[in-house]
């Protein structure tokens, strides 16, 4: 797939920044192959890097349960901020505007042991601050893509460092993720449960190295298009 020609982007950029240059590149590029095979009504949006509680509130009082129920669910405050735009398919039905994510994305680097033995420093433990940040915004992401569908789940976590060599990384970090997403450095937006307290799913990535824009595109590109193919088959 083409790429938008973006390979050079230096591998020292952050990882915010890096996600957000595939998200925004990813948009343009599927919008131009796939808006003539949608519903005039439809089209593609890059949105923000924020789910809010209003916007899970709204989906909530959409699947019938009560406002006041809705507003309690959280106690109103929770958001979540991903690493990357989130990518929308934009669905207008009588004046009701629908937005549909077809991908959201999270980074996180761990480890410093690498650094630490080359200036003869002792190894430190591995931590878990990458599955901790997981298991934190897993559950907003996972209610508010329920909401939206029952089956699909554009939630794609990245995380690299050297706590996530092959060799290096843990059984209990590995344990920490498993419960969440099943199968690991695989592509899976969809949810494997469809129980609303026991929902499992998306795709949870990692390695040692940096991602680099390819990697990191194909994935993003490839999420996109399974999730335009998914509402397609819905018409």
């Amino acid at each position: 797939m083409n790429n938008n020609g973006n390979n050079n982007i230096p591998s020292s950029i952050t990882d915010d920044k890096l996600l957000t240059e595939v998200t925004k590149n990813v948009c343009k590029i599927i919008k131009e192959k796939y808006i003539c095979k949608i519903p005039d009504t439809w089209n593609f949006e890059c949105g923000t890097k924020k789910i809010l509680f209003k916007d899970i509130k709204s989906e909530m009082i959409n699947e019938g349960i009560s406002v006041s129920k809705a507003e309690s669910y959280y106690g109103g405050n929770n958001t979540i901020e991903t690493d990357a735009h989130i990518i929308y398919l934009i669905m207008v039905y009588d004046d009701k505007i629908i937005r549909k994510p077809i991908f959201m994305g999270e980074m996180k680097k761990q480890g410093t042991n690498d650094k630490r033995l080359m200036e003869g420093k002792k190894k430190q433990a591995i931590g878990n601050a990458g599955p901790d940040r997981v298991a934190k915004n897993f559950e907003i992401s996972s209610d508010y893509c329920y909401l939206c569908d029952k089956d699909f789940f554009p939630y794609n976590v990245f995380l690299h460092g050297c706590d996530f060599k092959e060799g290096e990384i843990t059984t209990t970090t590995k344990s920490k993720l498993q419960p969440f997403f099943g199968t690991l450095n695989k592509l899976n937006p969809y949810f494997d449960k469809d129980i609303f307290w026991a929902r499992k799913g998306g795709s949870c990535f990692y390695q040692g190295e940096n991602y680099t824009y390819e990697q990191l595109f194909n994935i993003c590109y490839r999420c996109c298009e399974i999730g335009i193919k998914h509402y397609l088959s819905k018409l």
